[in-house]
């Protein structure tokens, strides 16, 4: 065998015997297996897809996670042996997350960006055909949503939530206070990333801050994005993506977070949800977000944190943050308040529980 397809196969057979690890959970009524897009991680397949699969199981649900490296034949291998009540296909991007690949199974598929954008017509037709074959949808938006409702009768919002963390008092903030852009990888939201330099460039230069770009893949287009702020006096630093916890831990020291989507250039952004806003939540950052998508359904602006539809009001609201840091911190406050109650991986679950429940008639 080439040894390319040997290391594959292992591959494959290691992950697989992980999955059955899983099976050796206590037996229930109520069970479930996620087929998820990606590894464990802080996006969508660790946040909707391993963490939720968690969270189930105190809710009664016996739950098992399947990787997208898996092939067909292991995936039927599992399914034969687990039984499971719901299959859940998290978004269409794997090949093998067709809900007519399992025809004996109740589908319930996971979307949490808007693929049915893509210019490539496979892309969509991929994300019609798991909307139509499936029983129910979870969308992460209601942009999502809007789209799925004409292809499936049962879809439901659920927000992609996070575990909070554990504080014996709130982070201690960096003095100057820093304003920071997280995003998996800001150079490929060229409109959004124009925004952030035009706001850094118009924050007047008697506030003193710093200003922090995280998740580049390219260090070196990194240091060239924050040049004009370094030119202007303000201290930088760029981060490579990186692993969630670390984030988050990076986080702490940020008084100020960044959330721009501009969904008028730049249409796939209209499904985009909260992303890294969560890790900001979680760890006391105050949010300046576009007033736009699920951010106004969230946010109640200048109370826990701030909407904002125009150049001079990005200005504006990160000047009078860095004026005002006990109003900052109040905003921090409240907005984590509400994140634990309303995007907690715990929220997210019970929501998830109660549509299977509807799906399989049980409530």
């Amino acid at each position: 065998m080439n040894p390319l397809k040997l290391k594959s196969w292992i591959g494959r057979h290691v992950r697989e015997s992980t999955v059955h690890i899983q099976r050796l959970q206590p037996a229930s009524d109520l069970k479930v297996v996620f087929c998820v897009d990606g590894p464990r991680n802080g996006q969508s397949a660790g946040l909707r897809g391993y963490r939720i699969a968690e969270a189930l199981r105190p809710l009664g649900w016996r739950s098992i996670v399947i990787p997208p490296q898996l092939d067909l034949s292991q995936r039927q291998r599992i399914l034969k042996a687990e039984q499971p009540q719901i299959l859940v296909l998290q978004s269409s991007r794997p090949l093998l997350n067709r809900p007519q690949l399992y025809p004996e199974q109740i589908c319930v598929y996971d979307l949490d960006d808007a693929d049915f954008l893509d210019p490539r017509d496979e892309a969509k037709q991929a994300v019609m055909n798991c909307a139509t074959g499936s029983r129910a949808a979870i969308a992460g938006s209601h942009y999502i949503a809007n789209f799925l409702k004409q292809y499936c009768q049962q879809v439901e919002v659920i927000w992609t939530g996070s575990t909070p963390l554990k504080y014996s008092q709130s982070p201690v903030k960096e003095n100057p206070p820093i304003i920071c852009w997280a995003c998996a990888n800001p150079h490929a939201m060229h409109e959004e990333a124009s925004l952030i330099q035009e706001i850094m460039m118009g924050i007047s230069g008697n506030l003193r801050c710093q200003f922090w770009l995280i998740g580049v893949q390219d260090l070196k287009k990194g240091e060239i994005f924050v040049q004009p702020m370094v030119d202007r006096g303000i201290p930088c630093k760029v981060f490579p993506f990186m692993p969630y916890n670390k984030l988050l831990d990076t986080l702490r020291s940020v008084s100020v977070g960044l959330a721009p989507l501009v969904i008028e250039k730049s249409p796939f952004s209209a499904g985009k949800s909260f992303g890294k806003v969560l890790a900001y939540l979680n760890t006391y950052t105050t949010v300046v977000a576009s007033d736009c998508v699920e951010h106004p359904l969230f946010f109640r602006s200048g109370d826990n944190g701030i909407l904002v539809s125009s150049l001079s009001e990005w200005v504006e609201s990160v000047e009078f943050l860095l004026s005002n840091p006990h109003k900052s911190q109040h905003m921090a406050e409240k907005a984590r308040a509400d994140y634990e109650t309303r995007l907690s991986t715990e929220e997210a679950a019970k929501r998830t529980d109660q549509l299977f429940r509807q799906v399989l008639n049980l409530s």
